[in-house]
């Protein structure tokens, strides 16, 4: 039991992170819970209160019929012992027709859309990891064979490398690329979707190929922070760049970091040694770009600074897929 209640903490340290949020709620936990045990955790006088409320509706509608029966009882009573000339008295010669108004048309309801809770259990068996590398690699227009290498090895193939971590919203969007995230749903279940476009407090998923919008609230309630996005190295190869590196990723540092802007020129901008200079520079990148300042052009450095660079050919998420075609 102790170990099951680390597990569920760690999970929900996990998605304060991945919300940026400096507190750990009780739906942070439960959401834990439900992706470490399978289930969430129900109150225990629920049920209770649901078979008393079933008793009093039962009691209101007996009464109720109760009611009805004895009143159509008692009405034909009353009219049989009435004197006969006060009814004839009472009813008219003729009756007047009476016009009755129609009844005004009930305006239209628009119709509820499915919350993405119910469209994750509803296609449980299309959000398999399968499905959203094939919609990933469809993205950057590549073909997917679920059969062959790894996933990784097959965009490796492609000049493209994969990065599979925990983060944040913030850092995600930073990184401005098509994302597969892995969302639990209310049972616990855990659904792979790919994160294809993000327009202010809505964003567009793929949920087993087919494309729908949501708040990204909804999406960050049913997310812990894990995903595997694909970005393209300079030099084919994902090198972590520090101080003494040399070579031609050095060289690319360098001018990358003074096209995006003057602050970020070095005074050798030729130069392929990764000296002092340049890690000041970095970490300056860093700062400014809300990165881990550490002073070393890592895979989030770098997939950050290719993204500023709008290198062609690369699937952003600040362009929906829809206005792409």
């Amino acid at each position: 039991m102790p170990r099951l209640i680390n597990v569920i903490c760690d999970r929900a340290l996990l998605g304060a992170y991945s919300l940026e949020s400096r507190r750990v709620d009780r739906r942070l936990i439960r959401r834990a819970a439900a992706e470490v045990r399978g289930q969430l955790q129900r109150s225990p006088w629920l049920r209770p209160v649901s078979i008393a409320a079933g008793v009093i509706a039962v009691a209101i509608i007996a009464a109720s019929i109760w009611s009805l029966t004895r009143l159509q009882e008692s009405q034909p009573v009353l009219i049989a012992n009435a004197p006969a000339e006060a009814v004839a008295a009472e009813t008219p010669d003729e009756t007047p027709d009476i016009v009755q108004p129609e009844p005004a048309a009930a305006p239209e309801l628009p119709e509820a859309q499915p919350t993405l809770n119910e469209q994750l259990q509803l296609a449980t068996d299309l959000t398999s990891p399968t499905s959203a590398l094939t919609t990933l690699f469809v993205a950057w227009g590549l073909d997917f064979n679920s059969g062959g290498k790894s996933a990784c090895s097959q965009a490796s193939d492609a000049g493209l490398v994969c990065l599979y971590q925990r983060g944040s919203w913030s850092g995600l969007r930073q990184m401005d690329r098509p994302a597969v995230l892995t969302l639990i749903d209310d049972s616990g279940e855990s659904h792979e979707v790919v994160l294809m476009a993000v327009h202010g407090n809505t964003a567009e998923l793929s949920i087993g190929g087919v494309l729908v919008t949501h708040p990204v609230e909804s999406i960050t309630d049913a997310w812990f922070g894990q995903y595997l996005l694909l970005w393209r190295p300079p030099n084919g190869q994902a090198v972590s760049l520090g101080p003494n590196a040399r070579g031609a990723d050095v060289v690319w540092l360098r001018e990358s970091l003074a096209s995006i802007d003057d602050r970020f020129a070095t005074s050798t901008p030729s130069s392929d040694v990764y000296d002092t200079e340049l890690e000041q520079v970095v970490r300056a990148f860093q700062r400014a770009h809300r990165l881990e300042v550490d002073g070393l052009a890592g895979q989030q450095t770098q997939i950050v600074i290719n993204s500023l660079l709008a290198v062609d050919g690369t699937p952003r998420l600040k362009t929906p897929l829809l206005a792409q075609d």
